[in-house]
C-alpha cells in the first residue's frame, strides 16, 4: 500500500496542551491546511522532513495555538511523522528502516519512503502554490539562514522573512 498524505483540520490540533502532543495526534504524513483572507493564492510550508528537526512544526503549532489567519491559503505538510513519533520523540533523522526522505523526491518512486514523496509531490503541484518553503534545523548551533538554487529577486524577498542570511548554491560540472 502506498503512503498516503492525511488531511488533518487545524482546529484538532489547537486544543492540544503543547507541539508534542499535537505532533503525536497526526496519523501519519499530514496535510494542514490554513484559510488565508486571500483565498485566491496558496503558499506552501513542508516541515518534518527530517524528523529530529522540529523548528517548523513547533512555529506552525504556535500559529494554529495563536489564531493567526495567513494572508493566503497555506499547505502545510508535515512529512516524517512514523520517524517522529518513535521514541524518543523528535530524536531519529529518519528510521534506520528507512531511506531519508528528504533525498527521495526523484525516480524510482519505488520505496514507501519515495512513494510519500511522490505523494507529497503530486499534492504541490495540485495546489500550484506561489512558494513553497521547507523548513530544517542544523545539528549544531548557527544563526539563521535560508538555501536557495533559485537566487532571483524574489527569492530574495521571501528569504528576508525567515533569515537576513541566503545561501545559494551552484552547480558544478
Amino acid at each position: 500500500m502506498s503512503p498516503q498524505l492525511h488531511h488533518v483540520d487545524a482546529d484538532q490540533l489547537a486544543p492540544s496542551s503543547d507541539f508534542r502532543t499535537a505532533l503525536l495526534s497526526l496519523p501519519g504524513a499530514s496535510v494542514i491546511h490554513l484559510e488565508g483572507s486571500d483565498r485566491l493564492r496558496t503558499r506552501a510550508v513542508v516541515t518534518l522532513l527530517h524528523s529530529n528537526e522540529p523548528s517548523g512544526f513547533k512555529a506552525i503549532y504556535r500559529i494554529i495555538r495563536e489564531g493567526v489567519v495567513p494572508s493566503t491559503n497555506v499547505a502545510i505538510i508535515v512529512a516524517s511523522i512514523d520517524a517522529a513519533q518513535t521514541g524518543p520523540l523528535l530524536y531519529h533523522h529518519h528510521l534506520q528502516t528507512e531511506a531519508d526522505l528528504n533525498r527521495c523526491f526523484t525516480p524510482p518512486f519505488d520505496t514507501p519512503q519515495r512513494q510519500l514523496a511522490a505523494a507529497i509531490l503530486q499534492y504541490l503541484r495540485s495546489l500550484e502554490p506561489e512558494v513553497v518553503i521547507d523548513t530544517h534545523n542544523t545539528s549544531s548551533h548557527s544563526e539563521p539562514f535560508c538555501v536557495t538554487a533559485d537566487h532571483t529577486p524574489e527569492t530574495r524577498l521571501w528569504s528576508t522573512l525567515f533569515s537576513p542570511r541566503l545561501v545559494v548554491l551552484t552547480h558544478v560540472a
